[in-house]
């Protein structure tokens, strides 16, 4: 369960963390622009 859990937040984790990229990345091609 331990295990379970500790992948459950790495994957919360990497969504978060793709959902600040994506918004970064926009923000840098509107600049850009």
């Amino acid at each position: 369960m331990t295990s379970f859990t500790r992948i459950d937040r790495l994957k919360r984790r990497a969504e978060k963390l793709n959902k600040l990229h994506d918004k970064i990345s926009v923000l840098l091609s509107r600049l850009s622009l």
